[in-house]
């Protein structure tokens, strides 16, 4: 299957989404990305653009086939019983589609982090990340998939000189009204994102913290 890579010279929904999120991730801020116009192709499993290569500068149009949308379909078989199962779902979910749009997309090589594959095609920082897991997100919100949270906008955090700009997916629980970081970018293509609370999210958190 053909895929359609895009490089855009000028600022598109999709581009400024990304660098609100950027702006957010590179001067200051604990504050919520106005990013909710990050996407110009309306998603579906049928049709939706991922981003790469830094700031979302490629992006490719992801076909899934029916099945593969089942299988994602099957992590929230039976019903998740808790929120904190269905983070538990929402986590292998992503993981799954990163391996399937990888596949598609060619960045099934994508290294966790920014620096260790910054030199090598195809891969995604962390603006690439927190927008892909997002619609990820938001295909699963469609499809009713989420019974136990919504989704919100991506958040950044950092200053260079307290912590290095970062920024994820959030999603928030319903009833309790805490948001949850949904950050893909500290591991490699196809595993599964850290989901922790935004709080501690925004306070440094990192894998080297478990």
């Amino acid at each position: 299957m053909r895929i359609g890579v895009r490089r855009h010279q000028t600022v598109s929904a999709v581009a400024l989404g990304a660098i609100l999120v950027l702006a957010a991730c590179t001067t200051s801020t604990r504050t919520e990305s106005p990013g909710a116009n990050y996407r110009t192709l309306e998603p579906e499993p049928a049709a939706f653009e991922l981003c790469f290569n830094h700031g979302c500068i490629d992006r490719a149009v992801i076909r899934l086939e029916e099945q593969q949308w089942a299988q994602v379909r099957a992590r929230f078989m039976p019903s998740p019983a808790s929120a904190a199962e269905e983070r538990l779902r929402i986590a292998e979910a992503v993981a799954l589609l990163e391996a399937m749009t990888g596949e598609q997309a060619g960045t099934s090589a994508d290294i966790g982090g920014t620096f260790a594959g910054f030199l090598h095609d195809k891969q995604l920082d962390c603006i690439d990340e927190s927008i892909n897991t997002s619609t990820y997100l938001i295909l699963l919100r469609q499809a009713g998939l989420l019974r136990w949270h919504v989704l919100a906008n991506p958040a950044s955090r950092g200053y260079f000189l307290l912590g290095w700009p970062h920024a994820t997916a959030v999603v928030v629980e319903t009833e309790t009204a805490k948001a949850y970081a949904v950050d893909s970018w500290f591991h490699d293509n196809g595993h599964p994102p850290a989901v922790v609370p935004l709080y501690d999210w925004y306070r440094g958190w990192s894998p080297d913290d478990v």
